[in-house]
């Protein structure tokens, strides 16, 4: 009977050490120092390289930005891309109830919206084609732009400028790139479409004519303000734009976020950059130079061309076409017209031989 209860004894110690040790784990799991997952929040935003974009490292800095907000109140973002005039008519129903990067306008603030205090400041510009140069000297400010009759291009979506409020000063358009090819013809006679100006972030807009998405020179276009007369570019806010069904509790938690992340924050705009498509590269062998030339036919070069640069094919030369006669050709000497996409004359364009162009796969 004693041999019994000694074998008993231990087990029922060890049950009760047992019992305790997972009413102790229990204990843990329900404290309120135990880590939770963050939470999905889904936010609106829109393709606006180098700022945000799907094709960006981390959805671009404007993204990272966005995503340290969130982690500091308990949430992962969601990133939500919608066309920049969905995004207004998604947040007003509530879902999603975030949006960046936002321009805050009166006739926004109108609808309810609210906003956070600014993520990064940018220049609002007007881009115009140089060779209207003379005709554009006689503005001073953008009154004189607002009264003068000339039509901007404005993405569908896109905040006005607030020295230009009116919209019969506006011609909606659907892209950067189209902007840049109105300006260019000056008239789309399809769509009716004429425009002088197009509005838009410098960065964005000096970054779109050094791509592929524009076949001609990025040195045919100017902006306003670019030689002087600083008075005709606008310094706009970029904010976190919150729907009117939000909770308004949460927009103080994000400013104070904003605040807290400065210093990570000023790091993030300084690595504002662009994405590019490349379609070529310019390869020579070992002594011989690359040279970019004026014209198709001319002798006189214009520029020396990095090795291994990056490039957009914008018209095959004859050697591709068929437009030629081999019988009497110099050898080497056919060019094709080509848009840097790399190196020291990034958005230049030129002719070079053709034989230095190695499509991409």
């Amino acid at each position: 009977m004693s041999m019994v209860c000694r074998i008993f004894y231990p087990t029922r110690v060890l049950t009760g050490c047992a019992l305790c040790l997972w009413l102790g784990l229990l204990a843990g799991c329900s404290s309120d120092d135990q880590i939770k997952p963050l939470k999905p929040l889904r936010i609106a935003t829109g393709t606006w390289e180098p700022f945000v974009g799907e094709d960006l490292v981390r959805n671009g800095p404007m993204a990272e930005m966005m995503s340290t907000i969130l982690v500091d109140l308990g949430y992962v973002p969601e990133f939500q891309y919608y066309d920049w005039r969905m995004v207004e008519k998604h947040l007003e129903t509530g879902y999603p109830g975030l949006a960046f990067p936002m321009i805050k306008s009166e006739e926004r603030m109108a609808k309810g919206f609210k906003f956070s205090e600014p993520m990064h400041t940018f220049d609002y510009v007007l881009f115009y084609l140089k060779d209207r140069a003379d005709e554009f000297n006689s503005i001073k400010s953008l009154q004189d732009l607002m009264n003068s009759g000339f039509k901007i291009g404005r993405i569908r979506g896109y905040a006005r400028l607030r020295e230009i409020a009116s919209k019969e000063n506006y011609i909606d358009i659907s892209s950067e790139a189209e902007g840049f090819a109105l300006l260019g013809s000056n008239a789309d006679a399809a769509d009716g479409k004429q425009i002088d100006f197009l509005l838009e972030s410098r960065s964005v807009g000096l970054a779109t004519l050094a791509s592929e998405a524009v076949a001609s020179d990025r040195d045919d276009f100017m902006y306003l303000g670019q030689n002087g007369r600083e008075q005709l570019i606008s310094q706009v806010s970029l904010r976190v734009m919150v729907s009117p069904k939000v909770d308004p509790d949460l927009l103080p938690k994000i400013n104070k976020a904003i605040e807290h992340n400065k210093d990570f924050f000023d790091s993030l705009r300084a690595r504002v950059r662009s994405h590019s498509r490349d379609t070529a590269w310019l390869s020579a062998p070992d002594g011989e130079i690359i040279w970019g030339y004026p014209d198709s036919t001319g002798d006189a070069a214009s520029i020396m061309i990095v090795r291994n640069s990056r490039v957009l094919i914008n018209q095959w030369g004859s050697s591709y076409t068929g437009e030629t006669d081999y019988e009497t050709r110099p050898s080497g000497t056919d060019r094709s017209r080509v848009k840097l996409l790399s190196g020291p004359t990034r958005g230049k364009v030129v002719w070079v031989e053709d034989r230095f162009i190695t499509l991409e796969h």
